[in-house]
Parts: C-alpha cells; structure tokens; sequence
C-alpha cells in the first residue's frame, strides 16, 4: 500500500489515529502485507516517489504497526505545497525505484492497493490515463493480484483546496473507494479496508460453473448470498467476492457447492 499525503497535519494525525481497526482486520485473517509511505509534496526529483520512513517497509511482523505507521507519515523536511501524487506513484513504481531505493516492496503476485491523501487537486505532469497505463502493465486492474486505487481528497467546493477530479477518475476506474476529504476519517478507512479485502480474498470460479445454483460454505458452515455480511457474484472476473464479516481468514477452507444432476 503506498500512502501519497500532502502537507496537511491533521489528517495525517486523523489517519493514524484511526488505523488501528484496519489494521487489526488484515492481520486477523492473517493476509500477508507490505505497507509503505511515499510522499508527493517534494521539488526534489531525487527523492520525488522514493519510500519514506524507517523501517520503509512496515509488514505483519512489524512491532507495533500503528505507531510504526504514524511515525512513517510524519511531515517530511523536504515538503513543499506542490501535490505531485501522480508524478510521484508512478516515479515509486518505476524498475529504477524498484532495483534500488523501493527494493523489496512490490510483490508480483500480491494486490497493490495504493491510497492517495490530499486536501487539493494533483499538480503533476504526468496525466491520469499515463499512471493507469503504467499501473496496467506491470499489475492488471481488476484482479486479487493487480492494483487498485483509493482516494481521500475533495470531491466538492469548500472541502478542500481544490476539487481533485482526475484523482477521484482514476478511483471510479480501478472500482477503488473514494470518500470525500470532509468526510469522518474512520468511515472513510474502513469503506477502503473492505473494499480492499473484498479484492484481495475474491474467487475465481471455473467456467463451467453456474453461479445461479450454488452455494459457499466457509469451514464447513454455509455462508448466505449477500452484499453485506455474505458472499456474492462479481460478473467481471465470472467470481466470487465476500463481504463484511463473512470475508475468510486466509487458513479456512472455503468450498464451492453445486447442485446434484
């Protein structure tokens, strides 16, 4: 997860203060994960998408996660007022970044969900289609083992320094969250975190299933048909997505159950 944040304090006090239930979810069902910060308030091309903090790479092992995580997004001494997330996402997740100063972040065969924080609209050269190209080669969008992006910036007039409307686009595009910068920090971390787990523990079905007739069972107990606290058909990948409490643990035994003939 990347966290690009501009230079307002206080929601990045916000954000931190409220992580500790995202945080507990994923480790509960005991999904392994890499967390790291980029900042994109910098005039610096040297350090313009590299990861921040130290450690720069926070995972399930880490001591602490919380107050590891607010002391990676504390201010950078290098900030400037320029809001560069699109520059800097793309810069982060260039092989150069990746060989060297982001080494040992990026997974192949894990979901990059990446979160972009920002009280005003992006100032960057690169344009949002050129990040959804980049994204796109590297990580397909639409799978448990491609990219989605989720956005807390302004989405009206007032709410804000100005609307980001490319930034929420590009949200819309990859089926990312896109809470409005005004709105509750905590519900706008928990639309994210499940969300970002409903991807991450989809199932692919076979092709030669029809999902009208079956049923789920999770360890056994047979989990209801339901967007809310179940499990239910995703049309685009022919897949199964779960919600709420239902989301498995990644240890549970998850069965596909079709009619007799």
């Amino acid at each position: 997860m990347l966290d690009a944040t501009s230079d307002t304090m206080t929601k990045k006090l916000e954000i931190a203060e409220k992580m500790d239930s995202f945080f507990s979810k994923i480790v509960s069902i005991g999904l392994d994960f890499h967390i790291a910060a980029i900042t994109t308030n910098t005039d610096d091309p040297a350090h313009l998408g590299n990861i921040i903090g130290s450690p720069s790479v926070l995972d399930r092992e880490t001591w602490d996660l919380q107050t590891a995580f607010s002391q990676l997004i504390q201010p950078s001494p290098i900030s400037a007022e320029a809001n560069k997330s699109f520059d800097a996402l793309t810069r982060a997740l260039s092989f150069e970044k990746l060989s060297k100063e982001n080494k040992n972040f990026l997974r192949e065969e894990a979901l990059l969900v990446i979160i972009v924080v920002s009280d005003k609209a992006d100032e960057s050269l690169t344009a949002s289609v050129e990040v959804q190209e980049v994204l796109d080669r590297m990580k397909p969008a639409g799978s448990k083992q491609g990219w989605i992006l989720h956005s807390i910036v302004p989405d009206i007039e007032g709410c804000g320094k100005s609307i980001a409307n490319h930034t929420i686009l590009l949200s819309q595009i990859t089926e990312g969250a896109s809470p409005s910068y005004c709105d509750p920090t905590e519900m706008a971390l928990r639309e994210i975190r499940d969300l970002s787990l409903r991807v991450a523990t989809e199932l692919p079905l076979s092709l030669s299933i029809d999902h009208t007739k079956i049923e789920v069972s999770v360890n056994d107990t047979l989990v209801p048909k339901s967007s809310i606290n179940g499990w239910d058909y995703y049309e685009k990948n022919h897949s199964i997505r779960f919600y709420g409490s239902a989301i498995p643990a990644t240890d549970t035994i998850i069965k596909i159950i079709e009619p007799i003939r």
